[in-house]
């Protein structure tokens, strides 16, 4: 059902499509009541206004005017002095049915001593009869113009809170505190006595208060209520703001959810991201507080709209902290595992590769130093995972800069040399050649030199294991003016495009792991990686799919 909100008797009511509005507004023309006991005078006055180009209602009485008041909003009123008489508590009602019209007393020169009373009710001006026709119609211009400024100054005032909201929500994404700052603004722009910030549950179907201002905590800790229900559900499941001041206002088919009565002056509006409400901000009055116009109303609706978005992503912003904080607990128990787990294998790997290691030399029988060739194979292999893991997670606690490194000047192609002869004699098993190029420059790098040659080897020992028989491994050894590159290409399949992107990140493997014809937990390369960074230099692939892959280390030029 489509609904409709219009500003009515002191505030916003909803109108479902298709029923009357019982409250009007202008529709462009500017409205004026003329409140008069004496019919002539008040006639007259009603022909000048009118032919001045204004929509005139004239009322006899002040019981009159405030029953127009209460259906018709107004620009202007002009009443009788005489009224003052009566006593106050008439042009109290007329105040409150209508708190933002511009008023005119029209008073005898004898009553002026009671009617100055009525400054209080924010009049105009006060004009001394007799008074004529012309007279009145410039001081209703005067009256008109008066209320175009203060729309004017309203508005300007309105700009500096929304500036400072803007602010305020762009600053802060700790929700908590974020929703308190909102409350407080919203009771500081509008000068309400209390106000509170309810989110819905979305698994219980229940609205929480989260913030709040002028609630003692013990009601913020057990209010709740159902949405739906009563006011602050029934706005958060239609989305339709609510503006009522008196209980009079309250639509009738929710007040038997209400529980108690309620405060002199209340707003609800909703809080909603992209059509979804998520809360409601809630702002009371008191009795002797004047109710909430138009202009807050207004003000309310942008808070709120910012507010909505704020809150939201505040939400997310919480959401991705404890997303983060999570990842980073499971990251602490895997270290702890793969440290518990790599010591506790290091010591009965270590004694099986040494008395493996005496066996195979010790063994006379060719057969049986085989089987036992492949036991030590098969145990090393073991150690070097458990030594690669417990590396790997020490690296990972390290900083640049610190004294776990033995930086100095290395000699690039004598350390290449000596690495490159480790895997010689694989390379040529598999058929492979492998090769220097540049090898006869002297070409000097900041490094340490035992880490480097843990990660030419990583890069060596992929290089051969990926290339196939008859292919070849090249390594390379440029100087800039700053670096020193050395590279290692080789003739394998090389790294497909989506995968290049992980294949410096721990176990990564770029092979399908039901179909992987080489062995290894893919540590290799994020170790080398981060040994790279550790000396301030960089690592990185430079691949060419279906012709090998490159890759690259750059290290700081002695």
């Amino acid at each position: 059902m489509k609904t409709d909100i219009m500003w009515e008797e002191r505030g916003y009511h909803t109108h479902p499509e298709g029923q009357d509005e019982e409250r009007t507004s202008s529709d462009g023309g500017i409205r004026v009541l003329v409140g008069y006991g004496q019919q002539d005078a008040r006639a007259a006055w009603a022909e000048a206004l009118k032919g001045a180009g204004y929509e005139v209602t004239v009322a006899a009485s002040l019981t009159g005017a405030v029953d127009m008041a209460r259906s018709v909003r107004f620009d202007v009123i002009s009443l009788d002095g005489r009224w003052v008489t009566e006593g106050m508590e008439g042009f109290s009602l007329l105040r409150e049915a209508d708190p933002e019209a511009i008023w005119l007393i029209i008073s005898p020169a004898d009553l002026l001593a009671s009617v100055v009373a009525l400054l209080r009710f924010d009049v105009a001006g006060i004009l001394v009869e007799p008074v004529g026709q012309e007279e009145l119609c410039q001081h209703v211009a005067g009256a008109v113009e008066q209320a175009h400024e203060r729309r004017e100054l309203a508005r300007s005032r309105a700009l500096v809170p929304l500036y400072q909201i803007s602010q305020a929500f762009m600053q802060n994404l700790h929700l908590d505190d974020l929703l308190q700052r909102i409350v407080e603004m919203a009771v500081e722009a509008t000068g309400a006595q209390r106000g509170s910030i309810m989110l819905i549950d979305e698994a219980r179907q229940e609205l929480r208060v989260r913030a709040a201002v002028g609630m003692p905590p013990e009601v913020m800790a057990v209010a709740r209520e159902r949405v739906g229900r009563g006011i602050s559900g029934w706005v958060a499941r239609t989305g339709v703001p609510l503006v009522i001041n008196n209980e009079g206002d309250i639509p009738e088919f929710l007040r038997p959810s209400l529980r108690g009565g309620m405060a002199h002056s209340a707003v609800c509006l909703p809080l909603a991201v992209k059509g979804h409400v998520i809360g409601v901000i809630n702002l009371t009055k008191t009795v002797g507080q004047p109710p909430f116009t138009r202009g807050d109303a207004e003000l309310l609706s942008v808070l709120a709209g910012q507010a909505a978005i704020a809150i939201e992503n505040a939400r997310l912003f919480e959401e991705m902290e404890q997303a983060y904080e999570d990842l980073r607990k499971l990251d602490e128990m895997k270290s702890e595992f793969i440290n518990i787990a790599a010591h506790e294998l290091r010591t009965p790997v270590a004694v099986i590769v040494g008395y493996a290691s005496l066996l195979v030399e010790q063994l006379g029988d060719e057969s049986l130093r085989e089987y036992m060739e492949a036991v030590l194979r098969s145990a090393q292999r073991l150690q070097k995972l458990t030594d690669d893991l417990l590396l790997l997670e020490n690296l990972s606690n390290w900083q640049p800069g610190e004294d776990k490194l033995e930086i100095h000047p290395v000699l690039m192609p004598d350390l290449v040399e000596d690495v490159a002869s480790e895997f010689e004699r694989r390379a040529e098993e598999q058929g492979i050649s492998l090769e220097i190029a540049n090898g006869r420059y002297e070409v000097w790098a900041r490094a340490d030199e035992a880490k480097t040659k843990l990660i030419l080897r990583s890069l060596l020992s992929n290089a051969v294991k990926f290339t196939p028989s008859g292919g070849r491994v090249v390594i390379s050894i440029e100087p800039s003016e700053e670096e020193v590159i050395v590279a290692v290409a080789d003739t394998g399949p090389g790294i497909p495009p989506d995968k290049r992107r992980h294949i410096f990140q721990p176990f990564y493997q770029a092979e399908p792991a039901l179909t992987r014809v080489h062995t290894g937990l893919g540590l290799g390369l994020s170790i080398a990686y981060r040994l790279a960074e550790l000396q301030s230099g960089r690592l990185w692939l430079e691949d060419r799919e279906g012709f090998g892959a490159v890759f690259c280390l750059a290290l700081p030029r002695a």
